[in-house]
């Protein structure tokens, strides 16, 4: 076997070897110096502030002091009294700024006054007129038909009347016919009598 003897590299591929490796170093030290020229460019983000403590009752201004001004969102800490809150917010929507009638409300007009029409006359009052008409005359019928009836009762009673008047003067003559009286004077008594009740 024959061994082949090993051959040297040239010296230019070691040269191109080493110009490429310089290279390669060269670019990466350049973007390491990127990379840290990067991060002091960056800001410095702040260590975030340590929270306040909730408000209570008595950290509030007191509510007469409350105006249009007045930063109510202290009042909505949740260290802070319901009661309080609503007396706050009460007095806040009182102030003449803030208590005002939006108008969209339907039920917020005085539906107890109406406007004058005038000569405007409406279907509506028109058939209110001839049911009032209706009523009226229904009313006078009934009492006309009332007044018939007393008319005719009356004259019922008047009739009864007559008729008992003519029994007891015919009971009378009877009676004095028998007593011998003439019966032709109490005929004449009969018809005086008959004749007095009907002109009464």
């Amino acid at each position: 076997m024959v061994k082949h003897p090993r051959a040297e590299p040239s010296t230019d591929k070691n040269e191109e070897f080493l110009q490429r490796w310089s290279r390669r170093k060269a670019a990466a030290n350049e973007g390491s110096q990127d990379a840290e020229t990067a991060q002091e460019k960056e800001p410095l983000v702040p260590a975030p502030a340590p929270e306040p403590l909730p408000k209570t009752d008595a950290d509030m201004p007191p509510v007469e002091s409350i105006d249009e001004s007045t930063d109510m969102r202290d009042f909505f800490s949740p260290e802070v009294s319901e009661q309080l809150r609503q007396v706050a917010l009460r007095k806040l929507f009182h102030l003449p700024q803030f208590n005002i009638v939006d108008g969209l409300d339907d039920y917020d007009d005085d539906f107890t006054t109406f406007e004058a029409l005038g000569n405007i006359v409406t279907a509506d009052m028109r058939h209110q007129m001839e049911l009032e008409k209706e009523q009226l005359a229904s009313a006078q019928t009934e009492e006309v038909a009332e007044e018939g009836v007393d008319e005719r009762d009356a004259l019922a009673q008047a009739d009864e009347s007559e008729e008992d008047a003519t029994q007891e003067a015919r009971a009378n003559l009877d009676d004095e016919s028998e007593a011998g009286e003439h019966p032709a004077d109490s005929d004449d008594q009969l018809k005086e009598n008959d004749d007095d009740h009907r002109n009464s």
